[in-house]
C-alpha cells in the first residue's frame, strides 16, 4: 500500500510568531528558526523577519497583499504569504501556504514544530492537495475585493528570494 505524502500546507498565525524576539529592544530579533528550517527544505532562502517588518513597518490597517516565493530549483516548490492586515483583526493573522514537492517529509517537521511554539496558533492544515492552498496560488483570482475594507488585493511575485 502506498501513502500520499502532504505537500500542501496552510498556517494561520499572528504576525508576531515571524520572529524570536532576543531581547527588550523592538529591534532585537531574529527570524523563527523553525519556519527558516521549513523554507530551507523546499529551497527558498528568506528571512521571516523582513516579512514581520514589512507587515507591521509598512502595510496600512485594510491593505496588504499575497507575496510568493518560488524555488529557483524546483519552482514547483512555492511559499505564499497573504500580508494583508484587517480592519478588525486586533491579533494581527496572517496566513502563509507551502507547496512541497520536494523535502515535504521534512518541511513538515520543520513546520510542526513551527507551530508547536507559536504563542497564536490559529490554523495549521496539511495534506496532499488541498483546496484552501490552491485558491490561494491561484494567479487568476487576483485582485481579489477584500470586502471589510474595499482593498483589491494582489499577488507579488517575488523573483529573488
Amino acid at each position: 500500500m502506498k501513502f500520499h505524502q502532504c505537500r500542501d500546507f496552510l498556517v494561520a498565525i499572528s504576525a508576531s510568531d515571524l520572529v524570536r524576539w532576543s531581547g527588550e529592544d523592538d529591534e532585537r530579533c531574529i527570524g523563527n528558526p523553525y519556519l527558516i528550517a521549513a523554507l530551507n527544505a523546499i529551497d527558498i532562502s528568506l528571512d521571516p523577519k523582513n516579512l514581520y517588518f514589512l507587515y507591521f513597518d509598512k502595510i496600512s490597517i485594510g491593505s496588504g497583499d499575497v507575496y510568493w516565493y518560488e524555488s529557483p530549483g524546483t519552482p514547483a516548490n512555492i511559499f505564499a504569504i497573504d500580508l494583508y492586515r484587517g480592519v478588525y483583526d486586533q491579533h494581527d493573522v496572517i496566513q502563509f501556504v507551502i507547496r512541497a514537492h520536494r523535502n515535504a517529509a521534512v518541511t513538515k517537521i520543520a513546520l510542526r514544530s513551527f507551530i508547536d511554539v507559536a504563542e497564536a496558533q490559529f490554523c495549521y492544515e496539511e495534506s496532499n492537495s488541498s483546496q484552501r492552498v490552491e485558491a490561494i496560488l491561484n494567479f487568476g483570482a487576483y485582485p481579489k475585493k477584500i470586502e471589510e475594507s474595499g482593498y483589491f488585493q494582489k499577488v507579488q511575485k517575488v523573483e529573488r528570494c
